[in-house]
């Protein structure tokens, strides 16, 4: 009896998480306008109703290249990053006014989506930190649906959204270049 309950409890000791590791901290926040806007105008989509997913993967250097600043200029791209207090992994959501118009619903609806991505968001940090160049990866989620779903229709969704993201974060860092190939 003994020996199940330590395996158990061994088991248990491995799936739990690091302190900290569900918290969605202020440079995991994406709001620098520069930044939404390429979003917006650069990134791919993924759609699983309720919910649409536009997102862009690209090394740290471009990403840095996007913000003009006296401040950050001659920084290296992972400096910029760290001014500027920006994770690897920067996500918004947005709740259309057209869709639902009571503001108590949509920030119901936005509080659901953080928490769906909070939750399950982790196996993306660690593959974005295994890659052998620094990737930058900005997300968006919309709802489009005009009714309001209960959390674990979102959160099925956001984990089908997410697994999609994670074979395509790991396709770009199987095609894209290493740094040791550029130079020779």
């Amino acid at each position: 009896m003994e020996k199940v309950e330590k395996e158990y409890n061994q088991a248990e000791e491995t799936v739990s998480p690091a302190p900290g590791e569900f918290r969605f901290r202020k440079g995991e926040r994406l709001h620098h306008k520069a930044f939404v806007s390429r979003l917006f105008a650069l990134g791919k989509s993924e759609y699983a109703y309720p919910l649409r997913m536009i997102y862009l993967v690209e090394s740290a250097a471009l990403k840095a290249s996007a913000v003009k600043s006296r401040h950050v200029e001659g920084s290296s791209p992972e400096e910029v990053l760290r001014l500027m207090r920006t994770d690897r992994v920067q996500f918004m959501v947005t709740v259309p006014k057209k869709k639902q118009h009571k503001a108590v619903d949509r920030v119901l609806l936005r509080r659901r989506i953080r928490e769906a991505w909070r939750l399950n968001r982790n196996p993306l940090r660690r593959l974005l930190a295994s890659a052998p160049e620094p990737l930058t990866l900005t997300v968006a989620v919309n709802y489009v649906s005009s009714e309001i779903k209960p959390y674990s229709k979102i959160e099925e969704k956001m984990r089908k959204l997410l697994d999609s993201l994670s074979e395509k974060v790991d396709e770009a860092m199987q095609t894209r270049p290493k740094s040791d190939d550029k130079e020779s």
